[in-house]
């Protein structure tokens, strides 16, 4: 079930919320700020999804080892800015040399 995010806070204290609105970067502390404002913020529930750093990170990696991008996964962690973004090539499998 899809709860719009103003009746999240309403319906269900323990959730997850996943944001994957662009750009990211604002939408998260927006969500953070409203949160502390109706008083159930938790920072290790508020989190910024973006796809789109994976399929770099995939493509770079697919790239480099001459691989079919559709056979690489790269984890990403990190924020979704240049200095903070984190692909973690030490966890990506099944690739030689």
């Amino acid at each position: 079930m899809f709860i719009s995010y103003p009746q999240q806070p309403r319906c269900s204290h323990q959730a997850v919320i996943l944001i994957i609105t662009n750009p990211v970067n604002s939408t998260v502390p927006i969500a953070a700020e409203t949160l502390k404002i109706l008083g159930v913020y938790d920072p290790k529930k508020v989190i910024g999804v973006t796809s789109l750093d994976i399929v770099r990170a995939n493509t770079f990696v697919a790239e480099a080892k001459g691989l079919d991008v559709k056979d690489v996964d790269v984890p990403v962690i990190g924020g979704h800015a240049g200095a903070t973004i984190l692909p973690l090539l030490s966890q990506v499998h099944n690739i030689e040399g």
